[in-house]
């Protein structure tokens, strides 16, 4: 009888001590190709800095369960920093829209920023990017287009939704990069229209 106890102790011990593997995910650019505005030359654009709040900045993705209660997801995390993937993935997408690949990520080294001449600056501070209670995925960022000077050309707030087209995290992440590619492209047709009005 004791060995049978300790049996099923043993075996009790190791069906909690597994666990499910953790996924990981990236948020992606809009698909290669899809035609986009183009600007009258090659531009020199700066990316960043992109600002999220605390909760979002971390390897766990969040979804909300209610206004006030977050859920973080132990087992579905992002494979890079979201600030880190957000800043890659806006300015890959931002040179397709605008036809350069001069896409430089901020900050940069001071000594670099003294040498460096921008067109234009596009700064970003993120106030949601999650999953809400309702099930739509929300992008709420105010974000600033300013040249090379810091002077502030353009200011706005911008808010997109995407219903995930399943329940799951990884329909998520592509509902993510879905508001984030038409963040991109709103602030792509500000840069045009700057270009073209002789803003620059």
């Amino acid at each position: 009888l004791k060995t049978l106890c300790l049996m099923i102790g043993v075996v009790t011990l190791s069906a909690c001590g597994t666990s499910q593997p953790t996924r990981y995910y990236l948020l992606s650019a809009g698909a290669p190709g899809t035609p986009g505005p183009s600007a009258q030359r090659e531009l020199t654009l700066g990316v960043g800095p992109v600002i999220l709040p605390p909760y979002l900045d971390r390897r766990e993705m969040v979804r909300r369960s209610s206004s006030n209660e977050l859920d973080v997801a132990i087992y579905h995390q992002w494979a890079e920093p979201l600030q880190e993937n957000f800043s890659r993935i806006i300015g890959e997408d931002l040179g397709r829209r605008l036809g350069t690949d001069r896409i430089v990520r901020l900050p940069v080294k001071r000594s670099l920023r003294k040498s460096l001449v921008l067109d234009y600056q596009v700064a970003i501070a993120v106030r949601k990017f999650e999953k809400e209670a309702d099930g739509n995925v929300v992008l709420n960022a105010r974000w600033t287009i300013l040249d090379n000077d810091k002077q502030e050309l353009v200011l706005r707030r911008s808010e997109y939704t995407q219903m995930p087209a399943a329940d799951t995290y990884g329909a998520q992440a592509a509902a993510q990069s879905q508001v984030l590619g038409r963040l991109s492209e709103e602030i792509a047709t500000a840069v045009l229209e700057l270009q073209r009005g002789g803003g620059r």
